[in-house]
C-alpha cells in the first residue's frame, strides 16, 4: 500500500507545469481584473478603432461585444498585460470623461480623428 501511495505523490511531480497554469491561471486572471484606463491615440487615418459595443444592455456603460482585428483595441490588448485587456462583456464607463449614458459616449466617439486621444474608464465583466 505504501507503495502505491508513493506513487501517486510521483505522478503528481510530473505533471507538466503548463497543464498547473491552466488550471490556476483563471482564479489568478479573474482576482487581478480591477477597472482600468485605455488610452488610445490615432495616427493613421485607416486604423479602426475595433470594438463593437452595446448602448442597450445597461443604459449607463457601452458592453463590449467584440474586439477586432486589425484595431487599435487589438493593439492595446497585445502590447498589455492580461488584467489589462479588454474583453467581451467588460463595460466602458466613460469616455473622455463622459460618462452616465451610452448613448453619450457613443456620441463622441465620431470626433476622434488623427492625433487625438480617447480615455476610455474599463469596468471589467464581473
Amino acid at each position: 500500500e505504501s507503495q502505491s501511495a508513493s506513487q501517486d505523490v510521483l505522478r503528481l511531480k510530473i505533471l507538466p507545469k503548463s497543464r498547473i497554469a491552466l488550471q490556476t491561471e483563471p482564479l489568478i486572471f479573474k482576482a487581478c481584473r480591477e477597472p482600468f484606463d485605455v488610452v488610445i491615440n490615432r495616427t493613421r487615418p485607416d486604423e479602426p478603432l475595433g470594438m463593437l459595443v452595446c448602448p442597450d444592455d445597461e443604459p449607463r456603460y457601452l458592453v463590449i461585444d467584440e474586439v477586432t482585428a486589425p484595431s487599435l483595441m487589438d493593439s492595446w490588448n497585445s502590447s498589455h498585460e492580461p488584467s489589462q485587456r479588454i474583453m467581451p462583456k467588460d463595460k466602458i464607463e466613460s469616455i473622455n470623461g463622459i460618462m452616465g449614458s451610452g448613448e453619450k459616449m457613443l456620441r463622441a466617439l465620431p470626433g476622434f480623428g488623427l492625433d487625438t486621444a480617447l480615455t476610455f474608464r474599463i469596468i471589467p465583466k464581473d
